[in-house]
């Protein structure tokens, strides 16, 4: 509110900044117009008067004298405690408003005059924001403390309280004007008879003063009921502003203005009832649609593998559980309404809108917490969902609204209207205590199932599409089953392998995905084997056995789960219990013999060990996929592992480079099979360690060493030499290697190191940053995946001069890292000086020191990030060198340096 102007009837109207140069009417029919704002200069604006407006009457009628009725100040919100008889009341927002000979005090109903004939003593308090004021005598009289919301009203009050104080004063209203008891608001007032006063109305900042304001101007006129009101937006004084307006009507009869406050009760309730109704019908068929019809389809919300049919039934269900309840609490207030259910049907109402989407916000973030996932997989967008917001935000205002007019029944109703029995009572505080059970029992349950649900659903690698798609057919299967139909049964279970096996590929699947595959793999050997089709449910019921065995002490291996595992691996043993086993021990035994004679002969430095120990291996191999012994799998695997490491030694030790890498990465999957079937014996991991130490040793050793040696002694031609045969080597085995990944991956390492080698090598007789750019660029093409690749290519771009390149590949290593470390900040800004664009170059070497501090302060706190920094910290501190001065116009540092 910026300003407000004052009809000539005495009314005070609130303008805002918006309404300037337009025009309104007056409650008494006189139009007003508003001046613009230029009018007003650069004055304070408190108070303007209205153009004047000329009264038109015939020449015999004598001017009229002062109302007794015309506001002097319009209804204002105020606090207000009264004090009779040296007893304090308690304070309470009130309207009040200020005619030439009175004072009104509008409550919730009831409409209070106070005479300024009566005022005796008039106080200001609280630097003008409080009034003290006195009716009557000190001893007998009452007085009124009001509080107002800003000084400057309270002044305003003060100053019109004082003139009217040192005025004479009749002796109140007209005989005609009947003073009324209170002011109620009825939008239909039946058959109740009533006398016409004209129709008033007022404007407020929210709905609150808005009815307020509209009670104590009809109750001036002596009014006992506004009818056929309506409350309106009134946008000139912001979302929360109202204009309330209707027709003040004067009942004779006392038992028809009872009624019409307890019309005024029921229409409050039943607009109430209608609200809350609407919002839970809405949230209701919102649960409704998503659980039935968007299975599978959320990213929040693990899938069920039900039907269509079935979901509605579960939707409907779910319905049946969560909104019974403050349906019926809502019929019951809407046929009863007793002002004690209004407390409890906000509670449910807030239980099931604003609490539990609280909850589930809460259960969310506590699954985040405890699974330790990333800030960017917590799918925490669950938080800014609109729909959930609205829910929330509408369901704490009814309820507000519920126990305000809880609060306010007792001033609407009439005493004898009011249902205080002790039969209401009993009812009301059992309705209250099933109340508080359902809330608990509601928000349990929405905590619990959105934590279980939540905690799944973040696990890396969750896919509930083709989880569903897994779990319909999966159910399909089992359906036909029941009806005998084996082959139909068969092809449902089949497709749902086929998307169990797509979700397990990644090693970050969820455990759950694990034991749907073992326990669809487990039917399908159910029905092969039902068919004669022996050897197919051989091969399923071993993968699901050994599925089942990857999930050992997994807590999604239930005790059903284990129960079923358990049939799968006796209907095996029963599949394998016709093959004759005499062969497989006499190849077993044979492959101990040359094992133990090829490690004999290995000591002495024999040629024949290294046959010996492949041919052990062959037996071995031939025996392991039949033996269904799980002690003889555990220490054949931990054989096989072992002889392929003595293997591997000894070709190493040979020169077999190639073979060697081959043993070792044999004895490396045996070890793993060997430690995850045996997971407390310590030697299988003992030698699964130095395995896959030995294979890192073969793929990085010989070069790195090579290299560095080359470069400690400046041989630098030779250590290009190296390098592009190193390279050369790892193309060969990617074109005719069977490890085609692997391969790959650490051609695409040597050609990095070869791309660095040749961007920073001291020589310039070798260095060649244009080659270093097409080696860095093709290790992009073979990794694109790999940040580190394109930092790189990004660095030898710049030692090439090609900065804007430079910057492109930054943005790569940003977009796969999520953010740039100190050094992409460092080059950033070294890119961007030699482009001219200093001021950005200043920014990202700002950035980097940020990050260098950030990450020291970090490292104060975690040996194992204090550590990691100490490694960086040479790296950094040589490329922040190097910055600074290309920066601050200083030769920069040999490029040279630092080619590791």
């Amino acid at each position: 509110m910026d300003y407000e102007l004052t009809c000539s009837c005495g009314a005070v109207h609130a303008m805002s900044v918006g309404m300037a140069g337009s025009s309104f009417t007056c409650s008494c029919g006189r139009a007003i117009a508003v001046p613009p704002l230029g009018e007003l200069g650069n004055q304070e604006i408190t108070s303007v008067a209205p153009q004047p407006i000329l009264e038109l009457r015939p020449p015999e009628e004598p001017a009229s004298g002062p109302d007794a009725l015309a506001e002097i100040l319009a209804p204002t919100e105020v606090t207000l405690r009264t004090h009779r008889d040296g007893m304090a009341g308690r304070a309470a927002p009130v309207v009040a408003a200020l005619s030439a000979d009175a004072l009104w005090i509008q409550d919730v109903w009831q409409l209070r005059q106070f005479p300024l004939s009566t005022l005796s003593n008039l106080e200001t308090r609280q630097h003008g924001r409080e009034l003290a004021l006195n009716f009557g005598s000190e001893a007998s009289g009452e007085s009124l403390q009001m509080t107002f919301v800003n000084a400057r009203v309270g002044e305003r009050w003060y100053r019109e309280l004082q003139a009217r104080q040192r005025q004479p004063h009749g002796d109140g209203l007209a005989g005609d004007v009947r003073l009324s008891e209170g002011v109620a608001l009825v939008r239909h007032a039946g058959d109740v008879p009533y006398e016409s006063l004209g129709r008033v109305g007022f404007t407020g900042a929210s709905r609150w003063r808005a009815e307020r304001g509209l009670q104590v101007r009809a109750g001036m006129r002596g009014a006992d009921a506004v009818i056929e009101w309506a409350c309106l937006h009134c946008p000139e004084l912001g979302w929360a502003g109202r204009n309330a307006s209707g027709l003040a009507v004067r009942v004779a009869d006392a038992d028809a203005r009872g009624r019409l406050r307890l019309i005024w009760y029921s229409e409050a309730v039943c607009s109430l009832v209608n609200r809350m109704l609407l919002l839970l019908f809405i949230q209701a068929a919102l649960i409704f649609v998503v659980t039935a019809f968007w299975a599978g389809g959320s990213a929040l919300d693990a899938p069920t593998g039900e039907t269509r049919v079935e979901a509605l039934k579960t939707a409907g269900l779910g319905f049946a559980l969560f909104f019974t309840w403050p349906f019926l609490l809502l019929a019951l207030l809407r046929i009863l309404r007793w002002p004690q259910l209004l407390r409890i049907v906000g509670l449910a109402v807030l239980a099931i809108t604003t609490g539990r989407g609280l909850t589930v916000w809460a259960a969310h973030l506590a699954a985040v917490f405890t699974t330790g996932v990333a800030l960017k997989e917590s799918k925490a967008w669950i938080l800014a969902d609109p729909v959930d917001w609205a829910f929330v935000i509408i369901g704490m205002l009814l309820c507000v609204r519920a126990w305000r007019l809880a609060g306010e029944a007792r001033h609407m109703l009439p005493p004898e209207m009011q249902s205080d029995s002790t039969s209401v009572k009993t009812w009301a505080r059992g309705l209250a205590g099933a109340t508080i059970v359902f809330t608990c029992a509601l928000l349990g349950f929405a905590a619990m199932t959105r934590y279980e649900t939540s905690a799944y659903v973040l696990h890396p690698g969750f896919d509930p599409k083709r989880e569903q798609e897994a779990f319909v057919a999966f159910n399909e299967g089992m359906a036909r089953l029941d009806k005998g139909e084996l082959d139909a049964a068969a092809q449902s279970f089949e497709r749902s392998l086929r998307l169990s096996e797509e979700l397990t590929k990644g090693r970050s699947a969820p455990s759950r995905y694990l034991a749907n595959l073992a326990l669809t793999l487990n039917n399908l050997g159910w029905v092969r084997d039902r068919q004669g089709r022996s050897d197919d449910a051989e091969r399923y019921y071993a993968r699901a056995v050994a599925v089942a065995d990857q999930l050992a002490g997994n807590p999604d291996a239930d005790d059903e789960f284990k129960k079923t595992m358990e049939g799968a691996r006796a209907a095996l043993a029963g599949l394998r219990s016709g093959k004759s086993v005499k062969l497989l021990d006499d190849k077993d035994q044979a492959a101990v013999r040359k094992y133990e004679e090829a490690q004999v002969k290995a000591l002495k430095g024999a040629a024949e060990a290294e046959g010996l120990f492949e041919e052990a291996i062959k037996l071995w191999e031939e025996v392991l996929p039949h033996a269904d012994n799980p002690e003889y799998r555990k220490g054949a695997f931990f054989r096989l592992a072992l002889a392929y490491l003595h293997l591997g030694e000894l070709q190493q030790q040979k020169g077999k480079r190639t073979e060697a890498e081959a043993a070792v990465k044999k004895a490396i999957e045996n070890g793993e099979k060997a430690v995850s079937l045996d997971p407390d014996r310590p030697l299988p991991k003992h030698n699964l360690e130095v395995a896959r130490q030995m294979l890192e040793g073969l793929h990085e050793q010989a070069l790195q060493e090579e290299i560095n040696k080359l470069c400690e002694t400046e041989r630098f031609a030779d250590a290009f030499d190296v390098c592009v045969r190193s390279i050369e080597e790892q193309e060969e085995r990617l074109r005719w290697g069977k490890d085609h990944d692997a391969a790959k991956l650490r051609l695409a390492y040597c050609v990095d190191r070869f791309a660095w080698f040749l961007a920073h090598c001291p020589d310039q007789r070798v260095r060649d940053t244009k080659e270093a750019v097409k080696q860095a660029r093709r290790a992009t093409e073979l990794q694109p995946g790999a940040a580190d690749y394109w930092y790189t290519l990004a660095m030898v771009q710049y030692r090439n001069g090609d900065w804007r390149d430079s910057l492109a590949s930054i943005e790569k290593v940003k977009a796969k890292e999520g953010g740039l470390e100190a050094n992409g900040w460092l080059l950033s800004a070294m890119d961007l000086h030699q482009l001219k664009q200093r001021k950005e170059a200043r920014a990202a070497f700002q950035k980097a020191d940020e990050w260098i501090d950030e990450r020291k302060r970090h490292a104060e706190e975690n040996a194992q990030l204090r550590f990691q920094y100490e490694m960086m910290r040479p790296a950094i501190e040589a490329l922040r060198r190097e910055a600074q001065n290309l920066l601050e116009g200083k030769d920069p540092s040999d490029a040279g340096k630092g080619i590791s």
